[in-house]
């Protein structure tokens, strides 16, 4: 046992009735803090508790190696990977693994990318991972602890669910709480009524009833007049609905993750998450303010069923400034659904806090190359867009309220000014056609200097969407995951209340085989993108000349100097779509028959890209970007 496990361990013995314990299980990520247990641990705190935060994800991911945990982490798979290898540590075997195997048959290509056999994952399961649940439940004095609380957010929950159960075997007087996005809805109550070691759970935001349920316990008081708290009292289950949500940011304590670095330097930090950035989670909203106005159908993320809430410009820049400066760490993730637009001029401050940071956060595909010059001075490198498609048709179908040429638009100023760009090509939308595949597969090679998705596959029909509200049993076939019968009991628990995840049989819906030539071409790009010399296509203004030097197709340099209207056209579509009229009304001496020709051969030649009457310039500014990443 190393110094800081003896230290916790002996200092969890001199406790008062009232402690807490806060754990972040796998499959969390191990390049960041847990921002659930960094908030309630400051709260608790608040209130003069004494709270400990223990990160087994860590512990995991020194064990597995920080290479192969990180895959385990990142990877959203939708067929539950991470909770099926701790559903033996959490429930005792649930059958032959083939079942499994046979019913995700999407889990080969997971064992491909992570180099694994299927085999090393049943060992995973069936005698790796019990024996490290039962070894932390030893190593760690959880009777020194009233309250054991639990965050669960993916594919953590069978792992608390695991831990959980082992923390009562070890230390029947602990009382076991969870929490967390896996336990909204109908989905908190079910686990509560299957599981009678999970003693209670919070349904919605814990930030205010936590601590009073805290306190109801260590008083031994009942809770079960508490908003948002499902438990059992003297054998009697009892549910309260949802949690009150916090209305005002500002209120919110700093979250506390103090643990989180001394655990990370006790167990070794190139054995935990290799050469990988520590990202410092931050929280500036809760909720969506896009998805009040365009609920995307297939967005199931339980934040954005709730009125949208932001901290104050200035809490947020001082509250960065506090938490870079502390933990003296520049990169930090917004953990915020999508990014208040009014925070862009609040959050230009950040330039002047005294450090430079590195920020990551989900922005809004229609931003302006404006937009995107703000926050990028404010320091943000990374963005994840809500693109999803590049056909205006899918969009609508999916009511991003986006089109085509807004999302070109925002991959293309966004490559431009040096940020990094995240974003997913989704199939499998209700409605489409072979045409609007078509038609996508036809615009890659023209966009291949433009960054590619990180993934192109299915959506994910997932609780609390617009798609799983509106579907039906009888009409969709509407059923949960496949993989859920091979996780959890069905004998103690109704998988139609827990399941995150369902499957569908709609007839508007394309074959998955029809997807295949796209995915190919995405990994092509994807591909591309990972050479030494990546596609490119810059225009250079010289005169009246403008010179486009197209390198789409790598090394083969191809020069096209454009003179008169064809370059006024080329420059004038470039920051913004526009029509034909409103190019002739701009171009120099230009008839509208001759703008009309010149567009028709920059389409041709794939540097201008046209929809509904509409056009936007493809080439990228020859200048590169201030810090020297490619443009």
């Amino acid at each position: 046992m190393n110094e800081f496990v003896r230290s916790r361990s002996l200092q969890a013995t001199e406790t008062h009735a009232g402690r807490v314990a806060l754990v972040n299980m796998p499959f969390a990520l191990a390049d960041r803090p847990s921002i659930q247990c960094g908030l309630l641990k400051a709260g608790l705190q608040a209130q003069g508790r004494a709270v400990d935060v223990y990160h087994l994800n860590l512990e995991l991911a020194v064990e597995l190696g920080a290479r192969l945990y990180h895959l385990l982490s990142s990877m959203r798979t939708g067929h539950l990977l991470g909770d099926w290898l701790f559903a033996e540590a959490a429930f005792g075997s649930q059958g032959p693994a083939d079942d499994y195997r046979r019913a995700c048959p999407d889990v080969e290509e997971t064992c491909r990318v992570l180099g694994l056999e299927f085999q090393d994952l049943q060992d995973l399961r069936a005698v790796a991972f019990p024996a490290l649940v039962k070894l932390w439940a030893r190593r760690w004095n959880w009777d020194a602890y009233r309250v054991v609380g639990f965050t669960s957010t993916f594919e953590q929950n069978v792992p608390a669910i695991a831990m959980a159960r082992a923390v009562k075997d070890v230390a029947p007087g602990a009382v076991v709480v969870m929490g967390g996005a896996n336990f909204d809805g109908d989905m908190g109550p079910e686990y509560v009524r299957a599981f009678p070691w999970l003693d209670y759970a919070i349904v919605g935001e814990a930030d205010l009833v936590f601590p009073e349920l805290v306190a109801r316990i260590a008083s031994r008081k009942s809770a079960t007049d508490l908003r948002g708290v499902v438990g059992r009292e003297a054998d009697r289950f009892f549910s309260n609905g949802r949690a009150p949500a916090v209305s005002e940011l500002d209120s919110l304590p700093e979250p506390d993750y103090s643990e989180y670095f001394a655990t990370l330097a006790a167990l070794g930090r190139s054995k935990a998450i290799g050469d990988a950035p520590i990202q410092l989670p931050f929280e500036g909203a809760r909720g969506c303010w896009w998805g009040q106005k365009h609920p995307c159908r297939f967005c199931g993320l339980n934040s954005t069923r709730r009125g949208f809430r932001a901290k104050s410009a200035e809490r947020t820049v001082s509250e960065i400034g506090r938490m870079v400066r502390r933990y003296e760490n520049p990169d930090l993730e917004f953990v915020d659904t999508i990014v208040d637009p009014r925070h862009l001029a609040g959050v230009q401050a950040l330039s002047g806090i005294g450090q430079p940071v590195s920020i990551f956060c989900n922005v809004p595909a229609t931003l302006t190359p404006d937009d995107l010059r703000s926050l990028r001075g404010a320091g943000v490198h990374s963005i994840q867009p809500g693109i999803e498609s590049l056909s205006s048709r899918l969009l609508r179908l999916m009511n991003k309220g986006t089109s085509l040429l807004t999302n070109l638009r925002l991959l293309k100023w966004a490559s431009h000014i040096g940020m990094d760009v995240r974003w997913n090509l989704l199939t499998g939308v209700p409605g489409e056609r072979r045409a609007d595949y078509a038609a996508q597969l036809d615009l890659l090679p023209l966009i291949s200097h433009l960054p590619p998705p990180q993934r192109c596959g299915p959506i994910w029909l997932s609780r609390f969407s617009p798609y799983f509200e509106q579907a039906s049993e009888q009409e969709h076939g509407l059923r949960p995951h496949s993989a859920y019968r091979h996780i959890y009991p069905e004998s103690s628990v109704d998988t139609r209340r827990i399941a995150y995840f369902w499957e569908w049989d709609r007839q508007d819906v394309l074959p998955k085989a029809e997807f295949t030539p796209l995915r190919a071409a995405v990994e092509a790009w994807q591909g591309a993108w990972g050479r030494s010399t990546p596609p490119t296509l810059t225009y250079f203004r010289a005169g009246d000349t403008v010179t486009v030097i197209d390198g789409r197709k790598g090394d083969d340099m191809q020069r096209f100097p454009l003179r008169g209207v064809e370059a006024e056209a080329l420059l004038a579509c470039d920051d913004k779509p526009r029509t034909a009229a409103a190019l002739a009304a701009t171009c120099t001496a230009h008839a509208m028959d001759e703008v009309g020709s010149a567009l028709a051969r920059l389409c041709q030649l794939g540097f201008v890209v046209e929809e509904a009457g509409r056009f936007l310039t493809l080439v990228l500014p020859g200048e590169e970007a201030k810090d020297g990443q490619r443009v």
